[in-house]
């Protein structure tokens, strides 16, 4: 079914690769989250396969260095800044009842676990895990327990748990992507907490965290680039100096502003009114012209 329904295309854009094995015209892939197999950079050899875009240029590397051989173009995911809304933004903070002294630190991940969980077994899930950012937290309370954590994302039992342990964490469950920057505007420091490393990939997380103008503590796995080049934020390795960062974000509210106010402007790049204007002419105009050229 899948063939007979590809016949009736002159070329196919896709975001699954596995999609090349049913169609024999002209290809373009996206591969924003690739897996460096051999059996995967022969699909995308293919000689139907016009070009691959990816988001980094150290995916870009990478798919050189496993023996990509097609034109490979860096082109990152976009923010819908749209979505900003400050009377949204205003009501959910009404709602949450943050007044201007609080201190809110947060973050997001669609499922909250904790090492205690099951599922933190598997590589993919310890991206999830809280337990690094939980340890933090005990110790910023140590010197200031007034601070708060607010967490977006479904929770399990075991952060749960934490939660009714601690008052001042806070979880706000699932948020429909279209709202969650307005929810982040209510947040005065954003944190990156992974301990697992992606190898480069592009994080739509730190680049709605600045689209949100908020500061930024990230660990210094390799997506982190974005805050070292944006100086949005502070890059930290350890719990201890993750725990001190938060602790001089809070005093200094100018240094809030001011980290904020960076990562909004390197952010606006990400924009995807740009992004989209981007892929357009770098990516779909020279490749479907092409196709379209050869038909006539």
């Amino acid at each position: 079914m899948l063939r007979r329904l590809a016949s009736t295309y002159k070329a196919l854009f896709c975001t699954d690769i596995h999609q090349i094995n049913y169609f024999s015209g002209p290809v373009i892939v996206d591969d924003d989250d690739p897996v460096f197999s051999a059996d995967r950079i022969a699909l995308l050899n293919r000689a139907n396969v016009l070009a691959v875009v990816t988001t980094t240029d150290q995916l870009r590397d990478r798919f050189s260095q496993a023996g990509l051989r097609k034109p490979c173009h860096v082109i990152p995911s976009g923010v819908h800044f749209s979505q900003l809304n400050c009377a949204k933004a205003m009501q959910i903070r009404s709602k949450l009842e943050k007044s201007d002294r609080d201190i809110v630190v947060g973050f997001s991940v669609p499922y909250l676990f904790t090492d205690q969980d099951r599922e933190v077994k598997a590589p993919e899930a310890k991206l999830r895990s809280i337990s690094f950012l939980a340890a933090v937290m005990e110790k910023v309370w140590e010197n200031n327990p007034y601070i708060h954590l607010w967490l977006v994302g479904e929770p399990s039992r075991s952060v749960r748990a934490f939660s009714k342990n601690h008052p001042q964490v806070r979880l706000l469950g699932y948020v429909p992507h279209m709202e969650v920057l307005n929810y982040y505007t209510n947040f005065d420091i954003a944190v990156y907490p992974r301990l697992v490393d992606l190898s480069g990939r592009h994080s739509i997380k730190l680049v709605e965290f600045m689209a949100a103008g908020l500061p930024i503590v990230s660990t210094p796995v390799a997506e982190s680039f974005h805050v070292k080049q944006s100086g949005a934020g502070i890059i930290v390795e350890g719990l201890e100096a993750f725990a001190k960062a938060i602790l001089y974000l809070q005093a200094y509210p100018e240094m809030r502003t001011n980290l904020g106010n960076k990562g909004k402007e390197y952010g606006a790049q990400f924009d995807w009114d740009y992004v989209g204007h981007r892929y357009e002419r770098e990516v779909l105009a020279v490749y479907t012209n092409s196709v379209f050229a050869n038909e006539d």
